[in-house]
């Protein structure tokens, strides 16, 4: 992960390069017990600015905030209004010092860390940083009391992420671990599914069908993926050259799938070289 060093930060905001070890220091000095006065104003006037549409005046109370108050009972707030405010104006190289120096400050508050870590995650995949985002996910994966459900949404981002950086095994197994952990019908259909999709690219063919057949099986799975899990059973079928099953199977999908002009394309071009044949049409976003 980046360094939290100053050198990372930028002067253009007084309390922006300031802002880690601000985090530091607040690790570091005893709990208040009581919320003072003028803390509590100095939270109610940032609230006020952002609330009114005052962002740069909201910007600088919660940054005054943060640096007056080593351990304001708002702090949580002010850090995440913070974030708010740097994405709201594009400037994500902000939001990502801002949600390190969070992890800094909160290493001793689980809950509140493995938020922040998602959030940033999130972030750096938006800005193509895929090993940093992969890092941050596997912290995530190592929280003992992290729900079952939970672990199952990471390992789908982390399978996506792994395969788009070239690491296309250490994707499928995270989709085998997504299978076994996902309670919820509409996320184990998506955990199959995507293992489907990964090992068709691999020419794992049997495998890939026995997943996309782990999906039709399901009868809780969303429609719209049984859907497209079908479409890609009648795709590897037809280039197993079996025109007869892929064409039952792309019948059976007529008027369903979301782009209804690939599914007539394919029964058009049956039996075609498929290199021969006209282009695919795009599909439906």
């Amino acid at each position: 992960m980046r360094k939290l060093a100053g050198a990372a930060w930028t002067m253009r905001f007084t309390g922006r390069a300031l802002l880690p070890f601000l985090a530091l220091w607040a690790t570091l000095t005893l709990p208040a017990c009581t919320q003072d006065p003028e803390e509590k104003l100095a939270a109610a006037q940032a609230r006020d600015a952002l609330a009114n549409g005052y962002f740069l005046e909201a910007e600088k109370g919660w940054e005054d905030y943060i640096r007056t108050y080593p351990r304001g009972r708002s702090r949580l707030e002010a850090w995440n209004r913070l974030v708010d405010m740097s994405e709201l104006r594009g400037d994500a190289e902000k939001s990502a010092d801002i949600m390190e120096a969070m992890l800094l400050e909160y290493a001793q508050e689980p809950e509140v860390r493995r938020a922040t870590a998602l959030r940033l995650a999130a972030l750096y995949n938006r800005l193509d940083r895929g090993d940093l985002a992969l890092d941050l996910w596997r912290g995530v994966l190592g929280s003992k009391d992290l729900p079952s459900e939970k672990r199952s949404e990471i390992q789908l981002l982390m399978a996506k992420t792994s395969r788009d950086r070239g690491a296309a095994e250490a994707s499928v197994q995270l989709l085998r671990e997504c299978v076994k952990n996902a309670q919820a019908p509409g996320t184990r259909a998506l955990c199959l599914y995507d293992l489907a999709q990964g090992l068709t690219l691999d020419q794992r063919f049997p495998a890939a069908m026995e997943a996309i057949e782990e999906v039709r099986r399901m009868r809780e799975a969303p429609e719209h993926i049984r859907i497209q899990a079908t479409f890609l059973l009648a795709e590897i079928h037809e280039l197993d050259r079996n025109t007869k099953k892929a064409r039952e199977l792309y019948e059976s999908i007529r008027g369903l799938y979301p782009n209804r002009e690939v599914v007539e394309y394919r029964l058009r071009n049956l039996g075609q070289d498929r290199g021969k044949a006209e282009p695919t049409p795009e599909p439906a976003q």
